[in-house]
């Protein structure tokens, strides 16, 4: 398991330390969308979350809390959009916007042993990404460059 300060370690190597406007998630608010996927969500991927306010990265991490003070979209909004146009697979978790319409996925049946999805919008074709979100969290450096 990668602990908080070597997810912060790997950020800080890619890209600007840039404090963004935007209230870290509270425990309930965790709580809230773990329930909702009725899920248990990846230790590295609450870590990464909340160090999102810390860094200014390219697309857009969805937001846990519904109270959304910075316009981004939240992950259940943008999941509840997404089903009602259809074809989203109800076990696909969004938590990236990448910018052109794709995202990157958890699943909610894999629970914290999640796996890393990328979907894309043209065609809603799911491609299996990382085996799990610490492989995804150390392969990101290759992805952003």
């Amino acid at each position: 398991m990668i602990e908080k300060e070597e997810i912060r370690n790997i950020l800080s190597k890619i890209m600007p330390r840039e404090p963004v406007a935007g209230v870290s998630p509270t425990d309930q608010d965790w709580k809230v969308l773990q329930d909702f996927f009725k899920t248990e969500l990846p230790h590295e991927f609450i870590s990464f979350v909340e160090l999102m306010s810390e860094y200014a990265f390219p697309g857009d991490i969805l937001k846990v809390q519904e109270a959304d003070v910075d316009g981004s979209d939240t992950i259940l909004s943008t999941y509840q959009h997404e089903r009602k146009e259809g074809l989203w697979p109800p076990q696909l978790i969004p938590f990236y916007s990448v910018g052109n319409g794709d995202y990157f996925c958890l699943s909610a049946v894999e629970g914290n042993q999640s796996a890393v999805y990328y979907i894309y919008h043209e065609d809603m074709n799911v491609e299996r990404y990382s085996n799990n979100f610490e492989e995804w969290i150390k392969d990101l450096p290759d992805f952003l460059s």
